[in-house]
């Protein structure tokens, strides 16, 4: 079974979701971080905060990016999409997050864990790389992996931001 090293990327202000994932998935292209958008492919729902779920939602290879960004959003509470990055044989994936079913408030980004420990050095220039697209508060990781740094992401943002204040991670970034 594979494990996966996540950072936790928390913007320094909520996000209307469409038109910032529409505006970072342009900026996306520069760093050569490119949305999969294949058959079998799929969206995984983040549960809403009243604990609604939400089927898994599959792509097509007809679909465009702002059809699969349409999708997302139309679900309050966002969820995961994997990209493909020229640097990684397995996909990098970005769990888009609310914490309040209504502004994006964050995001995570997720590596295969073996191959993060083999390309540490090409996974934290990456992860710097989408974090100079997006104004930040703080980037922590790993958070999943680590029993004196995890993270549970379903606590409140509040919650979580405390447990950052007070703990120093692997990586750590703040502004």
């Amino acid at each position: 079974m594979g494990w996966f090293d996540v950072t936790l990327v928390l913007l320094k202000e909520g996000q209307i979701p469409k038109p910032f994932l529409l505006n970072l998935h342009k900026k996306f292209e520069g760093i050569n971080l490119n949305l999969i958008i294949e058959d079998d492919e799929f969206i995984i729902f983040n549960d809403t905060q009243d604990g609604k779920e939400n089927e898994i939602f599959y792509l097509n290879n007809l679909m465009y990016l702002e059809q699969v960004l349409n999708h997302l959003c139309n679900w309050k509470s966002l969820g995961l999409l994997s990209y493909r990055h020229s640097n990684f044989r397995f996909p990098v994936t970005i769990d888009f997050r609310t914490w309040n079913d209504n502004l994006l408030h964050g995001f995570t980004i997720g590596f295969n864990g073996k191959e993060a420990v083999l390309n540490e050095k090409t996974k934290e220039q990456l992860i710097l790389d989408i974090i100079n697209l997006v104004d930040f508060k703080y980037v922590v990781g790993d958070i999943a992996n680590t029993s004196n740094t995890s993270i549970n992401l379903e606590q409140s943002l509040p919650s979580i931001i405390a447990y950052i204040e007070k703990c120093k991670f692997d990586l750590d970034i703040r502004k």
